[in-house]
């Protein structure tokens, strides 16, 4: 079986790390797996029984201001039966980061090294462009991707798209907290907006959209999350930012960082989601509120057309501009490139129609719910990543799948419960069952290929009948 090394951001709430846990977690039912994680978050109740066995490392700065890689059980206990003191060596490398990430400095000796990244401008500074040559692969995760790196000079034969997708707790019925079913009792009308306030973001145009679409005090309501606790604007909270801009309107409902729960709710309860973004890398809201069959608003441009494009309800692109200008808006660096610039006397008037055509707009999303869940849920997702990895491999004739030509080491042991590993089998997959002799129950199953092992977690005495076969 393929070995795969992940050197991510697997921990904590951002975008990137949603994508890379539920990526490599369905990655993972066809490879071997182990994952490297940057990122840190000291409460991860997200943790499946997937993460605790193929999470290995933390990477963590050491009292001299260096980062050291440590076992992950060094920082949570509860990895003490995942494969954290055990050899690993990869066939395949994949880094996925944000630009510029340290991650995509270092040396990697696998036999196929891919870079796996996301941006949102039409051009990626020129250092880490050069960076990514060095790869053999580059992962992207849009045709749009694909198209703006080939443009500024990538081979194009060693990029391959690679879709982020949506998660499953959006496809069906959910519970409604009740702090969001105390929301909606009095009957308004409620457009969403997800998203931090940033100039790429475009919070103040379209809160002024929604204003101006409503003008005499109709009764809808916009709910705003729109925190940014790393903006360098001088103000700390959304209400300065309302304040600042003048937007004191009571329908814009302010809410700080909700639960989970509470934010999925939100997407499948609410009227309307807007979007109106200069551009987007993926746009994880808008994808989820597709898949939840909520209208949604977004601007005609860029990655998000990946899955959005025919659908939905795009705003209208007014011209393209540098992508530096948010630079002087306190919100963004000195990006290259371009970013879209929305028509947003379009976004009024997209705005009104939602409200004024809702049971229309409705019933569309209801439609077009499925192709967003038919064709970008994760488990696809996964499997269309190992397409990759295999259409990676017939380019790169290092590596080879081995036909099995030797006899498989099978040893076992009872030390710490039930424990069974497989050497000397490369290229071949079994089948393990661990059965309680008494009663025929079976307690634990796991496929394991070469140099892996299996652990049942029960520790206590057992007639134990170990079973495996190919």
């Amino acid at each position: 079986m393929m070995k795969v090394r992940a050197h991510t951001c697997y921990l904590g709430h951002s975008g990137y790390s949603a994508h890379a846990r539920q990526f490599f977690r369905n990655l993972s039912k066809h490879v071997e797996l182990r994952v490297r994680n940057y990122t840190w978050d000291s409460d991860p109740t997200y943790f499946n029984d997937i993460d605790f066995k193929i999470l290995d490392k933390i990477t963590l700065s050491t009292p001299e201001g260096n980062y050291q890689d440590f076992p992950i059980s060094y920082s949570f206990p509860q990895f003490h039966w995942a494969n954290a003191n055990r050899d690993f060596t990869p066939d395949v490398d994949i880094v996925l980061m944000d630009m510029d990430h340290h991650y995509f400095y270092q040396e990697y000796d696998s036999k196929i090294r891919i870079a796996y990244t996301v941006w949102e401008s039409t051009e990626i500074p020129s250092n880490f462009f050069n960076q990514l040559l060095k790869f053999d692969y580059l992962w992207v995760a849009t045709k749009w991707h694909k198209d703006v790196i080939v443009n500024q000079g990538y081979p194009r034969e060693r990029v391959l798209v690679v879709n982020e997708g949506v998660s499953n707790e959006f496809f069906g019925d959910v519970d409604i907290p009740s702090s969001v079913n105390e929301e909606y009792k009095d009957g308004r009308f409620k457009f969403l907006f997800f998203g931090r306030w940033d100039y790429r973001k475009a919070v103040p145009e379209v809160i002024d959209s929604f204003l101006k679409a409503f003008p005499n005090n109709e009764p809808v309501d916009l709910i705003l999350s729109a925190d940014n606790p790393y903006a360098i604007d001088g103000m700390n909270t959304t209400e300065q930012r309302l304040l600042h801009y003048g937007y004191n309107d009571p329908r814009i409902k302010v809410k700080h960082f909700v639960s989970r729960e509470e934010y999925v709710a939100y997407l499948k309860k609410g009227n309307v989601l807007i979007t109106c973004a200069r551009s987007e890398g993926w746009n994880i809201p808008l994808i989820e509120a597709m898949a939840a069959g909520t209208p949604v608003i977004y601007s005609g441009w860029g990655a998000q057309l990946e899955f959005a494009y025919g659908k939905g309800n795009p705003v209208k692109i007014k011209e393209e501009l540098p992508a530096s200008i948010g630079a002087n808006l306190g919100f963004a660096g000195d990006t290259p490139g371009l970013y879209a610039e929305p028509d947003f006397s379009d976004l009024t008037i997209v705005i009104k129609d939602c409200y004024l055509n809702y049971d229309k707009r409705k019933e569309c999303a209801e439609l077009e719910k499925n192709y967003i869940i038919n064709n970008f849920n994760w488990e696809g997702i996964g499997k269309k990543g190992y397409e990759a990895l295999l259409n990676s491999k017939t380019r790169i004739p290092s590596i080879v799948d081995n036909t099995a030509t030797k006899e498989p080491n099978i040893s076992f042991n009872f030390i710490d419960g039930p424990f069974i590993e497989i050497k000397n089998a490369e290229g071949q997959e079994f089948f393990v069952e661990f059965i309680d002799g008494d009663t025929g129950k079976l307690e634990y199953s796991a496929n394991n290929g070469n140099n892996t092992w299996s652990r049942c977690s029960i520790k206590y005495f057992k007639n134990w009948v170990i079973t495996n076969s190919t």
